[in-house]
C-alpha cells in the first residue's frame, strides 16, 4: 500500500556509466531524479500500515479509477501513473500544465455558473490545483503550472501589476529553489 513502512533485503549498485560518448547518460538522468543507487530486492517485509490522510485519499482515487475498463489510460492522463501503459506511447500523454489549466478553468466556470464570485473561483481553483499537485506526486510541469496559476491569481486580486514575463521568471525561480535539478526538466 502507498506510504506503508517496509523493510527490504537485497543489493544496491551504482547505475552504469555511459558507454558511448555524447549519448544518453542513464546515471545523470537518475541523478536528476535524486536516485543515486539501484536496488535489487530479494525480500520485502511490511513493518507498519500507513494511516496518513493524503495516502488514504490517493488510494481512494486509485480504487475508484480501477473500476473503469480503461483504467490504465485514466491513471496516465489524470494522475500521471504510466506503470500500466506501453512505455513507447506514455510520453505522448504526459501530464502537463494543460491539465492544471483545464482543472482550474472548470472550477472557475462552474462556480461562476452557480453565481459565486470570481475571487472564490480562483481561491477554490488554487486549493484544488494544489491537491492535484500532491496527487500527481509533484512532477515539474505540474509544479510550474500550479505556481504560475497561484502567482497570477495573487497578482490579479492584489493589483500588483506584475507582467506575465515576470510571473514566468518568478515561477521558474521558485521551481529551481525547490529543486535545482528541475533545470534539466523542460
Amino acid at each position: 500500500r502507498l506510504g506503508d513502512k517496509i523493510s527490504l533485503t537485497g543489493n544496491t549498485k551504482k547505475p552504469r556509466e555511459r558507454s558511448v560518448p555524447n549519448t544518453f547518460d542513464y546515471r545523470h538522468y537518475l541523478r536528476i531524479k535524486h536516485i543515486n543507487y539501484l536496488f535489487e530486492g530479494e525480500k520485502i517485509v511490511s513493518l507498519k500500515r500507513n494511516n496518513n490522510v493524503y495516502y488514504m485519499l490517493k488510494k481512494t482515487i486509485y480504487n475508484y479509477i480501477n473500476h473503469f475498463k480503461s483504467k490504465s489510460y485514466i491513471k496516465m492522463l489524470l494522475i500521471g501513473d504510466t506503470s500500466e501503459v506501453n512505455k513507447k506511447i506514455s510520453h505522448l500523454f504526459a501530464i502537463s500544465g494543460t491539465q492544471v489549466t483545464l482543472l482550474a478553468e472548470i472550477i472557475i466556470k462552474s462556480l461562476k455558473n452557480m453565481r459565486c464570485s470570481e475571487k472564490l473561483g480562483y481561491i477554490m481553483s488554487n486549493i484544488f490545483t494544489f491537491c492535484y499537485l500532491f496527487i500527481t506526486n509533484s512532477p515539474p510541469a505540474v509544479l510550474r503550472a500550479v505556481l504560475s496559476f497561484l502567482l497570477s491569481s495573487i497578482n490579479k486580486y492584489n493589483y500588483f501589476y506584475i507582467s506575465s514575463v515576470n510571473i514566468f521568471l518568478l515561477t521558474q525561480a521558485i521551481t529551481l529553489l525547490i529543486n535545482p535539478f528541475y533545470i534539466y526538466d523542460l
